[in-house]
């Protein structure tokens, strides 16, 4: 026997007990008379010929024999369908890309290899040590999906379902990119739209200043320090349009688009306030007084938005729709800055409007496009997209 590739065998979907399973061994250097050019016409001849065609490197090897490994585990241990590729289909697919995140603990095992040194099946072995993490799951999907496309192309299969299966998301880079996501973004809007009429003029005047600096930050990117000293006179028309001018790092100034949403909060922020129109009004001042219109202190910002972060999760948390996938949202505001706010704005505004890298640069102040660009999440598929079509304008 050649190398050999072992695999667990089908056994109605239900869990086969260690002490009774038993091994298929497939040989995946094409002994006997199968050739390379042959068209499958099983399963097992299928993958000899996608390992001898594509699997060309040792390591290429060990991961698709790895991922295969899970495959059919997940068939035996958790499906109804036959031992067959071709029963494999989309309702399947979702469930094992739920399953290698969060599978059973008889699913798990520590590291062993498959089969002992004499040959026999090793018991012990389990296709995962622990949940995959969401690289990992999106790695053995990938390959699966190459897999079954090679499957459609060589018309062993008439159709890939794994291709209608979405990567899965990593809720996690927004805590190591100190950002806010969208989804995030909407659950403060929500909060701070559905706030009940303040019973006291300090309590009106503090829900006020948390609307007001949450609209503010994540419609202009501006950094806390750049705020603290700007007024109403700092306002200024600008084609059509209004700036905020914000003096930044090293003495220069910074020209921030005012949207007209801003106009409308502050307005609303005022009335709380009771403060007329004037332009030696500082853009942000204190809740503590509307008569001193003391302005606000960096550390004073980041110290109001970290609480009304945790007001925020906590309000999150208590909604009658709120389940556990929703728990990356509460780990976002838990830890979440001012700052979070401005990398939430850059990365909204790169990722779900028309607007592109240099307007999105020009918002943040970014001096180099580079750091701009480091926001934008880039998605395979239309890229893929876009080089097919770019090849087929080259080819007329």
């Amino acid at each position: 026997m050649n190398t050999v590739a072992t695999f667990i065998p089908h056994n109605g979907g239900e869990l086969v007990e260690p002490t009774t399973r038993k091994e298929i061994q497939l040989d995946i250097n094409f002994g006997g008379n199968f050739a390379k050019e042959d068209k499958a016409t099983t399963d097992e001849e299928a993958i000899q010929c996608y390992m001898a065609i594509r699997c060309t490197s040792p390591a290429t090897k060990a991961a698709f024999l790895s991922d295969l490994r899970k495959l059919y585990w997940f068939i035996d241990h958790h499906c109804v369908e036959k031992r067959e590729i071709k029963s494999f289909k989309y309702v399947s697919c979702q469930r094992m890309q739920i399953w290698l995140q969060n599978p059973l603990p008889s699913d798990c095992g520590s590291k062993a290899i498959v089969t002992l040194e004499d040959g026999r099946p090793n018991l012990m072995w389990r296709p995962l040590v622990k949940g995959l993490s969401a690289n990992s799951a999106n790695s053995t999907r990938s390959n699966l999906m190459a897999f079954w496309a090679w499957l459609v192309n060589t018309e062993y299969l008439i159709a890939n379902p794994w291709k209608a299966i979405k990567p899965i998301i990593d809720k996690t880079k927004a805590l190591r990119k100190r950002e806010l996501p969208l989804e995030v973004v909407h659950v403060i809007k929500n909060y701070l739209n559905q706030m009940p009429e303040a019973k006291t003029a300090q309590l009106a005047r503090s829900n006020a200043l948390n609307r007001w600096l949450f609209w503010l930050f994540i419609m202009t990117g501006s950094r806390v320090t750049a705020m603290t000293n700007a007024k109403m006179s700092d306002i200024k028309n600008n084609k059509g349009g209004k700036v905020l001018s914000l003096l930044v790092k090293g003495g220069k100034y910074q020209y921030v688009q005012w949207p007209d949403v801003l106009d409308k909060e502050i307005k609303r922020f005022h009335a709380a306030y009771g403060l007329a129109d004037s332009q030696d009004n500082h853009i942000i001042i204190s809740a503590k007084s509307s008569k001193d219109q003391l302005k606000m202190t960096r550390n004073g910002m980041n110290r109001r938005i970290k609480k009304l972060f945790n007001e925020v999760a906590n309000w999150h948390e208590s909604q009658p729709e709120y389940d556990e996938s929703d728990a990356y949202i509460l780990d976002i505001l838990c830890v979440a800055t001012c700052h979070f706010i401005r990398h939430g704005m850059v990365s909204t505004m790169v990722n779900h409007t028309d607007g592109d890298i240099k307007t999105a640069q020009t918002q943040a102040g970014h001096s180099s496009s580079q750091t701009t660009e480091g926001y934008h999440k880039g998605d395979q598929e239309a890229l893929t997209e876009t080089l097919k079509q770019l090849e087929k304008v080259i080819n007329g």
